[in-house]
C-alpha cells in the first residue's frame, strides 16, 4: 500500500476510483490457475482499496468539519481550559493528518499561543496549538482510531517491530520510531488519568455515580500456591506423605490454617537435622501467609471465588511475561509502567472505555 496518499475531498471521485479498482479485481479470469494464494493475494488488494475509501471518506469529513463555524466556535469553547491569560489567537496553521488507508488531509485551522516575555521573544512560538485539532484528540497529527490502534499494538504485540508489522497490513504505515513515540505517549495520558483519580479518591472527592451499578467487582492477588508443598524428605515415605498433603489441603479449603500450621509445629518438634530445617521453611511459608490475610480459602469458597493461582499466573504470562520478560530487553521503569498498563486495559476488555477516557481528557471548558 502506498504510504502516504493525497485526499481527494471529492467523494464522487474517489467512489469512481474504488469501482474501477474493485471491478478489475472482481474479474474472473484464467480461474483454472487459481489457487489459494492467488485468492489471498485478490483478497489482500480488495482490503486495500476499501481501506483507502474509507481513509479518503475520513478525510472530507474532517475537511468539512474544520471548515464549520460552528465546529471551530466549540472547538473554542472546549478546549478555554487550556488557555492562559496571555493566550491569543495567532492566525491560521497549516496542518496535515493521516487517516486509515494512510490518507493524507491537509487542514487551515485558527492557531492559538500564549504570549511571552520579553526575555523570551526568540523562542519558537511552538507552545501554541490548534483547538481544532485539541478537541479532536488529533493534535497528534493522525486520527483517534489510527492512535489508539498503533497504541493498542504497541502494548499487545511481542515488541515494537511486530507492531509495525502488522499494522502496515492494516493500512497504517508509519515509522518504528513514530509507533513507540505514539505508544508511550498515549499510556502516559492513561497513566496520568489513573494518578488523578487515586489522589482525588485520597481526597475524598471521587464523584458519586452508578458506574459499577449490577457489575461483579473483583480484586485478585496472586498470594501464592494454594498447595502446601512439603519436600518428601519430611516424611519417610512417600503414601505418608501424599496422605498429609490431601488432609492439609481440605483444613486449609475449611479455613483452619492455623491448625495445621499447629500440626506441622508438632512435626517440627520431632525432627532434626535438614529434615527440621525443611519443615521449618515450609512452616514459616504458611506462617507469613496466614498473618497477612492470604489463607481464607473459605470466604473465598463462601462467595462462590476462585482459589487456584493458575488464573493469575496465566494472566501474569499474557500481561507480563510476553510483552516484558526476554532475552536482551531492557526497559526504563516508567516505560514498562506505561505498557503493564495498556495490556492491562485490553486484556480487561475495557480498551474501548479506556480510550474514551484519554479523548475525554482534551476538553476543558473554562470553569469558574
Amino acid at each position: 500500500m502506498e504510504k502516504n496518499i493525497d485526499a481527494t475531498l471529492d467523494l464522487a471521485k474517489s467512489l469512481k476510483d474504488f469501482e474501477a479498482q474493485i471491478t478489475k479485481l472482481l474479474e474472473l479470469t484464467n480461474v483454472s490457475v487459481w489457487d489459494g494464494q492467488v485468492l489471498k493475494e485478490r483478497e489482500q488488494k480488495i482490503r486495500d482499496s476499501a481501506l483507502v475509501l474509507a481513509g479518503q471518506c475520513i478525510a472530507l469529513f474532517l475537511y468539512n468539519l474544520s471548515q464549520s463555524q460552528s465546529a471551530l466556535d466549540t472547538a473554542i469553547t472546549q478546549t478555554q481550559g487550556w488557555w492562559h491569560p496571555k493566550t491569543h489567537r495567532h492566525g491560521l496553521r497549516k496542518r496535515q493528518i493521516l487517516t486509515v488507508g494512510n490518507v493524507l488531509v491537509t487542514l487551515i485551522l485558527p492557531y492559538v499561543v500564549t504570549r511571552t516575555e520579553k526575555s523570551d521573544k526568540n523562542k519558537s512560538e511552538s507552545q501554541g496549538f490548534c483547538p481544532f485539532l485539541k478537541w479532536l484528540g488529533i493534535s497528534e497529527g493522525l486520527t483517534p482510531l489510527l492512535w489508539s490502534t498503533i497504541a493498542q499494538y504497541g502494548a499487545i504485540s511481542g515488541s515494537f517491530e511486530a507492531a509495525y508489522t502488522n499494522l502496515i497490513g492494516w493500512g497504517i504505515n508509519i515509522s518504528l520510531k513514530r509507533i513507540e513515540r505514539l505508544t508511550y505517549k498515549f499510556g502516559q495520558i492513561g497513566i496520568n488519568l489513573r494518578q488523578s483519580k487515586i489522589l482525588n479518591l485520597q481526597l475524598g472527592n471521587l464523584p458519586i455515580g452508578n458506574l459499577l451499578k449490577d457489575q461483579r467487582v473483583v480484586i485478585a492477588v496472586d498470594g501464592g500456591r494454594s498447595r502446601v508443598r512439603i519436600n518428601k524428605k519430611a516424611f519417610s515415605e512417600e503414601a505418608q506423605s501424599k496422605e498429609w498433603f490431601k488432609k492439609a489441603r481440605k483444613t486449609l479449603k475449611k479455613g483452619n490454617a492455623k491448625s495445621l500450621i499447629n500440626q506441622m509445629d508438632e512435626f517440627i518438634a520431632l525432627a532434626s537435622g535438614e529434615r527440621c530445617q525443611i519443615m521449618v521453611g515450609r512452616r514459616n511459608y504458611l506462617l507469613d501467609a496466614y498473618r497477612q490475610g492470604r489463607l481464607n480459602y473459605d470466604k473465598a469458597i463462601d462467595k462462590k471465588l476462585p482459589i487456584g493461582s493458575g488464573a493469575i499466573e496465566s494472566l501474569i504470562r499474557q500481561v507480563v511475561n510476553l510483552r516484558i520478560k526476554g532475552n536482551s530487553k531492557f526497559w526504563l521503569q516508567n516505560n514498562a509502567e506505561i505498557i503493564l498498563h495498556l495490556r492491562c486495559h485490553w486484556i480487561a476488555k475495557s480498551w474501548d472505555n479506556f480510550c474514551g477516557s484519554i479523548f475525554n481528557s482534551f476538553i476543558k471548558p473554562q470553569t469558574a
